[in-house]
């Protein structure tokens, strides 16, 4: 279930963001998580796409999902 105001964002605004954020990491030092530079591929091969943003977590790990506008596909997928 998505939270009430719920919008689908770009695919490339998402991309901005993730891109930004490995890259502040590689320059810091920090190990990105498990996936980053794959979603990051992912998001930009998917453009102007619409997506949703979904969380998974648990006490031993998160996930972070871009799900296709239906929300019937995961476009990427980062833990």
């Amino acid at each position: 279930m998505l939270s009430e105001g719920h919008q689908a964002t770009s695919a490339r605004e998402f991309w901005d963001i993730w891109t930004f954020r490995h890259q502040t990491m590689l320059d810091t030092g920090v190990t990105p998580r498990p996936g980053l530079a794959e979603a990051v591929d992912k998001l930009q091969a998917a453009e102007v796409s619409l997506v949703h943003l979904a969380k998974i977590t648990s006490p031993q790990r998160r996930f972070v999902i871009f799900l296709a506008e239906g929300r019937t596909r995961c476009i990427a997928c980062m833990g």
